[in-house]
């Protein structure tokens, strides 16, 4: 069964999160303990990752961020860095990787479509499809971050062991995961949970992932605060778009 948006309003309005800037990837949970994480090292450079004004292409937050960020680099190490920015925040609303203050109502529409359709079944597959991360034009695998480790190594044996090792710091380990919910709604069963990740933005590189949280950034700042002129918003929408649909045809032959 293929479930196309489980983020309508999304799609619709052509960014990554839902009505209420929540990131559906971090919004996921057995229980609402989730919304109580707090996240230090966000917090820590949340003035880099949230600007407060309109967008311009040539405000000095804007032709800065290349240092300000390496200088966060350099104060609290790259793989703290990565794991602040990735595994998500729940306190700050206009903020990215918000994943919210209480379940949205998308998550209730898919747990439903979940409980209904993997009943009949003892063993299941559930692919999560996305765009953006990764080499450009190479597909990457990759495991629910929480799952047990058995159930990593019967992933990477039925996909022939293309299943990339998220151990090293270039990974983080995000909460609220769509992944690690559908598998533990099927404890019990066979339940083989793997992200299919189709690169458009050549974010393994060092530029590459700065690149990718600048346009995060602001993605998000031209919808919180507006733009400065209307040659800002259409460059903003220009790269955003590209991040999730490229332009040229991409793919790779398994």
């Amino acid at each position: 069964m293929l479930v196309h948006a489980i983020n309508p309003w999304g799609f619709k309005h052509n960014r990554r999160v839902t009505r209420n800037n929540v990131d559906l990837n971090r919004n996921f949970s057995m229980t609402s303990d989730l919304f109580q994480i707090k996240n230090q090292g966000y917090s820590k450079i949340r003035s880099i990752l949230e600007p407060d004004k309109k967008y311009s292409r040539w405000s000095l937050e804007h032709l800065t961020f290349l240092s300000n960020i390496l200088g966060s680099i350099q104060k609290y190490s790259k793989s703290t860095l990565v794991q602040a920015i990735g595994e998500g925040q729940y306190e700050f609303e206009k903020g990215i990787i918000f994943g919210g203050k209480a379940f949205e109502e998308e998550n209730a529409n898919i747990a439903d479509v979940l409980k209904r359709y993997c009943a009949p079944y003892d063993k299941i597959i559930i692919i999560d499809l996305h765009t953006g991360l990764g080499k450009r034009g190479k597909l990457q695998l990759l495991n629910a971050p929480k799952i047990p480790n058995l159930v990593k190594q019967q992933v990477n044996e039925l996909f022939d062991n293309r299943v990339v090792d998220d151990s090293d710091d270039n990974f983080f380990k995000e909460h609220g995961s769509f992944l690690d919910f559908a598998w533990n709604m099927n404890k019990g069963k066979t339940c083989l949970p793997v992200m299919f990740e189709f690169g458009t933005i050549n974010s393994e590189s060092l530029y590459g992932a700065l690149r990718t949280l600048k346009t995060m950034i602001i993605e998000n700042q031209a919808f919180q605060n507006g733009c400065k002129t209307s040659q800002d918003k259409a460059y903003i929408d220009s790269i955003f778009l590209e991040m999730f649909y490229p332009k040229d045809t991409l793919g790779e032959r398994w």
